[in-house]
């Protein structure tokens, strides 16, 4: 079995103390909307991306991935239109 796995990546997100597998969820209240929230960019300099970002995708691994790629494109967007000077 070792020989088949020579190449995977083992995460210990069990022993994490900020982590521990947990994901987000719509609250009873919430409308979904603050997946949407939680993704707008600050300042034209501060990016965010995770599972908690997608709301077409919350909860999964698909959502952190997609929500990655989203927050690569803003970036490169930004740094190519120059991004706003850091306030103080």
């Amino acid at each position: 079995v070792r020989q088949l796995f020579r190449k995977s990546v083992v995460t210990d997100w069990g022993r994490n103390p900020f982590c521990r597998g947990s994901y987000s969820y719509v609250g009873v209240d919430a409308s979904g909307a603050e997946y949407d929230e939680l993704a707008r960019p600050v300042g034209g300099r501060l990016f965010f991306a995770g599972e908690a970002t997608n709301g077409q995708h919350p909860a999964t691994a698909t959502g952190a991935y997609l929500s990655g790629l989203r927050e690569a494109q803003r970036i490169d967007q930004a740094g190519r239109r120059g991004f706003p000077p850091a306030e103080p």
